[in-house]
Protein backbone atom coordinates (compact mmCIF):
# COMPACT_ATOMS: atom_id res chain seq x y z
CA UNK A 1 0.00 0.00 0.00
CA UNK A 2 2.84 2.54 0.52
CA UNK A 3 4.67 1.49 -2.73
CA UNK A 4 1.25 2.51 -4.25
CA UNK A 5 1.14 5.36 -2.23
CA UNK A 6 4.60 7.01 -3.10
CA UNK A 7 4.17 6.16 -6.59
CA UNK A 8 1.07 8.04 -7.11
CA UNK A 9 2.63 10.99 -5.63
CA UNK A 10 5.89 10.43 -7.76
CA UNK A 11 3.28 11.07 -10.26
CA UNK A 12 1.41 13.83 -8.67
CA UNK A 13 5.08 15.73 -8.27
CA UNK A 14 6.30 14.83 -11.36
CA UNK A 15 2.90 16.38 -13.10
CA UNK A 16 3.35 19.71 -11.11
CA UNK A 17 7.16 20.58 -12.17
CA UNK A 18 6.11 19.72 -15.86
CA UNK A 19 2.41 22.00 -15.12
CA UNK A 20 4.79 24.71 -13.34
CA UNK A 21 7.38 24.70 -16.55
CA UNK A 22 4.58 24.89 -18.54
CA UNK A 23 2.94 27.66 -17.28
CA UNK A 24 5.94 29.88 -17.08
CA UNK A 25 7.00 28.97 -20.76
CA UNK A 26 3.29 30.42 -21.80
CA UNK A 27 3.97 33.53 -19.06
CA UNK A 28 6.67 34.13 -21.36
CA UNK A 29 5.36 33.37 -24.36
CA UNK A 30 2.22 35.96 -23.18
CA UNK A 31 4.83 38.63 -22.29
CA UNK A 32 7.15 38.27 -25.83
CA UNK A 33 3.51 39.00 -27.62
CA UNK A 34 2.39 42.11 -25.74
CA UNK A 35 5.91 43.11 -26.71
CA UNK A 36 5.43 42.75 -29.86
CA UNK A 37 2.41 44.12 -29.83
CA UNK A 38 3.57 47.76 -28.32
CA UNK A 39 6.36 47.49 -30.97
CA UNK A 40 4.25 47.47 -33.73
CA UNK A 41 1.95 50.17 -32.15
CA UNK A 42 4.78 52.28 -32.19
CA UNK A 43 5.87 51.55 -35.88
CA UNK A 44 1.77 51.89 -37.07
CA UNK A 45 2.18 55.65 -35.37
CA UNK A 46 5.43 56.46 -37.14
CA UNK A 47 4.21 55.79 -40.08
CA UNK A 48 1.08 57.56 -39.38
CA UNK A 49 2.97 60.37 -38.94
CA UNK A 50 5.14 59.77 -42.00
CA UNK A 51 2.11 59.76 -43.83
CA UNK A 52 0.71 62.73 -42.30
CA UNK A 53 3.99 64.52 -43.36
CA UNK A 54 3.93 63.18 -46.72
CA UNK A 55 0.74 64.42 -47.70
CA UNK A 56 1.63 68.08 -45.97
CA UNK A 57 4.89 68.14 -48.65
CA UNK A 58 2.93 67.10 -51.57
CA UNK A 59 -0.03 69.42 -50.86
CA UNK A 60 3.21 72.25 -50.82
CA UNK A 61 4.79 70.97 -53.60
CA UNK A 62 2.03 70.67 -56.27
CA UNK A 63 1.08 67.96 -58.53
CA UNK A 64 5.08 67.62 -59.56
CA UNK A 65 5.21 66.82 -63.43
CA UNK A 66 3.14 64.29 -65.62
CA UNK A 67 3.91 61.44 -63.69
CA UNK A 68 3.50 62.85 -60.21
CA UNK A 69 7.57 62.95 -59.69
CA UNK A 70 8.68 65.44 -57.07
CA UNK A 71 12.20 65.39 -58.03
CA UNK A 72 13.51 68.74 -58.38
CA UNK A 73 16.21 69.05 -61.38
CA UNK A 74 20.12 68.77 -60.15
CA UNK A 75 20.50 72.47 -61.16
CA UNK A 76 17.87 73.54 -58.76
CA UNK A 77 19.12 71.64 -56.45
CA UNK A 78 22.77 72.86 -56.73
CA UNK A 79 21.63 76.65 -56.47
CA UNK A 80 19.42 76.45 -53.31
CA UNK A 81 22.54 74.41 -51.82
CA UNK A 82 24.74 77.38 -52.68
CA UNK A 83 22.37 79.97 -51.51
CA UNK A 84 22.07 78.49 -47.94
CA UNK A 85 25.49 77.17 -47.99
CA UNK A 86 27.66 79.47 -45.43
Amino acid sequence: MDNQVSARSNIFANLDRKLAIGATLLENKIKDFEESISIMKKDWEMAAASRGATAILKEILGPGDRTGNWNMPLNLLQDEFQKTSP
